[in-house]
């Protein structure tokens, strides 16, 4: 699925066309300046990976998943489920993290279980429909983002 995309590391993006790319299939998870909901990375760590890194992970969210991102599913004794991340833990309760930018604290008492996922909470079709313009856009616009304020 990569191959595919890799035309857009040829081409030279434009940051101010990359943002509203940002705001419409990133900034639900990940933070730019005042812009987003800090779920994920920031951008200010993963730009120094590098465009084509930074291309296979938007590609490829799932082939390499950071230990502090790996998403939990959650059942509790009232049979509601989440997915997400875990945000903080104490002995008695457990505050999760999710992708719609909430955050629901839960007393240990009302867990049933915790299983982590092999899967990423982000999607695997971000790149789906973007031109590689579009690609080469986005790519700029988080390689020069402004750290999250």
């Amino acid at each position: 699925a990569l191959k595919s995309f890799l035309p857009a590391l040829d081409l030279r993006g434009d940051a101010a066309r990359g943002k509203p790319v940002f705001m419409e299939r990133c900034a639900a998870c990940h933070r730019a300046g005042t812009d987003g909901f800090a779920l994920g990375p920031d951008f200010v760590t993963v730009k120094t990976a590098g465009k084509e890194k930074l291309l296979a992970s938007i590609v490829d969210p799932n082939a390499e998943i950071a230990p502090q991102f790996i998403a939990f599913q959650v059942d509790t004794r009232d049979d509601d489920s989440y997915t997400a991340l875990i945000g903080n833990e104490t002995p008695s309760h457990v505050t999760l993290r999710m992708a719609s930018g909430q955050e629901v604290t839960l007393p240990r008492t009302k867990v049933k279980g915790m299983k982590s996922s092999s899967q990423s909470l982000m999607p695997e079709n971000l790149a789906a429909g973007l031109t590689p313009q579009g690609l080469a856009d986005l790519l700029e616009f988080i390689v020069t983002a402004p750290a999250p304020k």
